[in-house]
């Protein structure tokens, strides 16, 4: 936020905290014939590391939202807009339940503005 003079903005767009967390994910149960979209445990800050494609591995890290949200709103930053938008078509090919899968965001957005010198020591 040192950088960012009054009036900037400031957008993060990460893995959606709720439904991209360790252990969350789409449940397509044979037996029960159910689908749906378990979360894992939310409140549990980790990093793991994710084989993305044949021998390249990804660090990710999960924090909940306020471990993103308060730290930039106590350097001075306010919230002004939050998208969670849904997942292309093209990402949820081959899907089992595309309503249900359209409806899960995989990515979050904020968009923080600086509004001045609060917090900032000035």
């Amino acid at each position: 936020m040192r950088v960012l003079a009054a009036g900037g903005r400031f957008i993060l767009l990460v893995n959606h905290p709720m439904f991209q967390g360790t252990g969350s994910g789409f449940v397509d149960d044979q037996i029960l014939g159910e689908h749906y979209w378990r979360v894992g445990p939310y409140l549990r800050e980790e990093v793991v590391e994710e084989e993305v494609d044949p021998g390249v591995r990804l660090a990710f890290a999960h924090r909940p939202l306020s471990r993103y949200v308060n730290p930039v709103t106590a350097l001075g930053c306010v919230l002004t807009r939050l998208e969670e938008p849904e997942p292309p078509l093209a990402f949820l090919e081959g899907s089992v339940d595309l309503e249900l899968e359209l409806a899960i965001p995989r990515l979050l957005l904020l968009r923080f503005e600086r509004l001045g010198d609060v917090g900032m020591g000035g």
